[in-house]
């Protein structure tokens, strides 16, 4: 339990450590995604226009699975790079099982983090794309029609419009795909004006949703590994009097595979396309990283009888130097004293002569000690041989004095360098509680040393983060029933572009849809964050502790925020320079004359009121409120709310204003159901509460509040002591000065 191994290279890069290799679901190396497939469908892009079966849309279908495969390779080899560059950080050397309890732990980590980065980011670019409502070759969620304009001048001009398509479902329920985009299109589909078109896909597994990407995932695979399915299809293309298609090898159903051949594609999308991962890390390359240069561990041990033996002569060697000089000088000393205890006898005339002769007795007693002191210095001999011959004893007594002078010089240096030199000493506090080490930091913060036992040590173990969202997230202004009541009977047609009525539904649909992103967004951030390592070698003080942390979690938050604005708005120029047309009409429209000789209907953009054109920008916004039918006169100017090029600009360019004041969302109320009345009902609405601190004012943009996630309040609970608790260091050295100063110097001498 003791035993302790540092390892010499204590951070390993992982891509040192471990081997992965993914295995992709058959369909991403099957012929159904080669363009030589799906392109063999583009002659016969569509059917009959009465209805709506599997051929309308063959092409964008296969398509799209080759589009997941490729975005799912793309974001896992991303992943998997910045994955290895990423280090395993152990002081000391793991057990076996230990090693591979963290790596598994690391592993599975990543795995999660990578299926919410591929979910996330298709589930992003798809709410914009559903939010902006652009026209499809697949008709299920819009679907256009004419409207013939008979002009006073004898003028025909024909309107393109489009209009809301809906399914009904067996409890009689309407579902609009521009309201819902989870809506199966499995049956009839109908328009705003009760027309039906029938729905057949007559493929075994093939489903209908609001979009290609909504059926393909709503799918299985099973057509694709049955022959009789496949000949149904060539079936399908022969009764449409079509080319015959290529042959192509279906899908092997005896491959082993965790998905059964009915599972839907969106379960096999949510695991990445991936059929199985493979992962290896030997604990032999470990221990070769780690390269241990020793081992230690702690055992009790008596004290030996040789180093007993050896202290005790070092110490009887000192004492009996002593003693050989002080000896004749201590004795002397005792007997004079106990000399004088005598009593002593005299006369009176005696204690005068001696009061008479005091000072001159002193002064001789002096002069005599001084001189027996030097004779008895001159005739010292400490290497007494006992011999007669006079010059061997005056040899004996040089050498003594010598002796005599050389220990005095070296007994004076040492004494000297011992009372000037500033002694310290290296002193423990083994398995310090947290209290301790804040009183060993006060006495000795400048030496106290407390390496770490974990040096690595996950965020998740000492940090929390939780967020609070603007108010507009949680109000009725997100609630179904208020984008419902705006939709109304869903005949956006029938009103002005800037009007609220119908458009409006789209605008706070995304609304909900960015508020539910935001939080997605920062779940998923902080779930990799707290997943992501603190490393300290050494323990830190709690001040230093606080400045540290505060600086991260500071530049955790700025990261995620520009992430996610920056993807935003990424996406946003990506859709406004394909000039997609919005099917509310709000960049581009057409317009024809049929008196005109050309055979193509030209798309015109939208040209706002201050001259700002949706072909050529992006940025342009005018007035939104309620308006008299088509017609540009204004009855209700709403507060705060730009209409732009698309739903998504519109809501981002405009602000929360109106929605903080009761009277202006009750003039609203009132105009929406006075003005070219079509709402049956004026609904009861609860304004944002004004009084609720807030760090964003109520005219501010909400693409600056979106660019901050809807956040109000980052909430961080971190705490020192889970940290220490984590960091648990088994002693803490630090230098002090002796403190029996004066019983160290007399040792040391007594030990020369």
């Amino acid at each position: 339990s003791t035993l302790t191994c540092p390892c010499t290279q204590i951070s390993i890069p992982y891509k040192d450590l471990i081997t992965i290799e993914v295995k992709y679901h058959q369909i991403c190396t099957s012929d159904f995604i080669q363009p030589w497939w799906y392109q063999s469908f583009f002659p016969y892009y569509t059917s009959d226009d009465d209805k709506t079966d599997f051929l309308t849309f063959a092409p964008s279908y296969f398509q799209t699975l080759e589009t997941f495969c490729e975005i799912a390779k793309i974001i896992i080899n991303n992943e998997i790079n910045q994955f290895l560059t990423t280090t395993f950080v152990h002081a000391q050397i793991l057990t076996n099982d230990l090693f591979y309890s963290e790596m598994n732990s690391a592993i599975n980590t990543f795995i999660q983090l990578t299926k919410n980065e591929y979910i996330y980011r298709m589930s992003v670019t798809n709410a914009l794309l559903h939010s902006n409502q652009y026209f499809s070759h697949m008709i299920a969620s819009t679907d256009l029609g004419t409207v013939l304009w008979h002009w006073s001048n004898g003028a025909y001009t024909i309107e393109i419009r489009a209009e809301a398509m809906y399914t009904v479902d067996a409890s009689g329920d309407k579902c609009y795909c521009v309201l819902d985009s989870t809506c199966d299109i499995d049956n009839n589909i109908f328009t705003g004006t009760g027309i039906s078109w029938p729905v057949n896909w007559e493929l075994d597994g093939i489903q209908g949703g609001c979009s290609v990407m909504d059926s393909v995932l709503k799918s299985s695979l099973i057509c694709w590994f049955e022959n009789t399915c496949l000949n149904q299809l060539r079936i399908l293309v022969n009764t449409a009097k079509l080319p015959t298609l290529p042959s192509i090898t279906p899908l092997n159903s005896t491959l082993s595979s965790q998905y059964f051949p009915n599972t839907s594609i969106e379960k096999i999308f949510n695991e990445i396309m991936i059929e199985e991962w493979n992962f290896s890390s030997p604990y032999s390359i470990y221990y070769q990283k780690c390269k241990p240069s020793s081992c230690s561990f702690t055992y009790e041990k008596k004290t030996g009888v040789i180093y007993i033996t050896t202290i005790i002569i070092s110490l009887i060697g000192g004492i009996n130097v002593i003693l050989r000089l002080l000896s004749p000088l201590i004795i002397k000393i005792i007997f004079k004293f106990i000399h004088r205890l005598k009593p002593i006898h005299s006369s009176q005339i005696s204690t005068i002569q001696q009061e008479n002769h005091q000072n001159v007795g002193i002064c001789s007693h002096i002069r005599n000690r001084m001189v027996q002191l030097i004779d008895k210095f001159l005739t010292m001999n400490l290497f007494n041989s006992e011999s007669d011959n006079i010059e061997t004893v005056r040899f004996e007594r040089i050498t003594t004095k010598l002796y005599l002078s050389v220990f005095s010089i070296c007994i004076y240096s040492i004494t000297i360098y011992l009372l000037f030199s500033d002694i310290t000493i290296n002193q423990s506090f083994t398995n310090p509680s947290e209290n301790d080490y804040n009183k060993l930091l006060i006495a000795h913060s400048k030496s106290l040393d407390c390496p770490c036992n974990k040096i690595s040590i996950t965020y998740k173990d000492f940090i929390e983060i939780n967020t609070t969202f603007h108010q507009i997230c949680s109000s009725d202004f997100v609630n179904i029933k208020w984008i419902n009541y705006l939709f109304g009977r869903g005949d956006w047609e029938a009103y002005n572009r800037r009007d609220i009525r119908v458009r409006g539904s789209a605008y706070f649909l995304f609304l909900s849809n960015l508020c539910q992103i935001s939080q997605t967004t920062i779940n998923n951030a902080i779930e990799q964050f707290l997943n992501e390592i603190f490393i300290n070698r050494q323990l830190i003080s709690e001040s230093e502790y606080n400045i540290q942390i505060e600086n991260i979690i500071s530049q955790f938050q700025n990261e995620t925020l520009t992430k996610f604005s920056r993807s935003l708005k990424l996406l946003r120029d990506i859709m406004n320079g394909n000039a997609f047309v919005s099917s509310y009409f709000l960049n581009w429209y057409w317009w024809r004359d049929i008196n005109s000789t050309f055979t193509i209907i030209p798309t015109i953009p939208i040209i706002m009121t201050n001259g700002c054109l949706c072909g050529t920008q992006s940025d342009c916004i005018d007035s939104g409120g309620i308006y008299y039918d088509t017609t540009s006169r204004q009855a209700f100017t709403m507060p705060g709310l730009y209409i732009g090029c698309s739903v998504v600009e519109t809501l981002l360019y405009s602000t929360f204003e109106c929605l903080y004041n009761q009277a202006c969302i009750d003039s609203l109320l009132n105009y929406i159901t006075t003005v070219s009345a079509r709402y049956d009902y004026r609904m009861n609405i609860l304004t944002l509460n004004s009084s609720i601190v807030s760090r964003f004012k109520t005219n501010t943009l909400i693409q600056t509040i979106a660019d901050e996630l809807f956040i109000e309040e980052w909430k961080i609970n971190s705490s020192y002591s889970l940290f220490y608790n984590q960091c648990a260091p088994a002693y803490c050295s630090y230098q002090t000065r002796k403190d029996d100063y004066a019983i160290y110097i007399i040792s040391k001498i007594l030990g020369l």
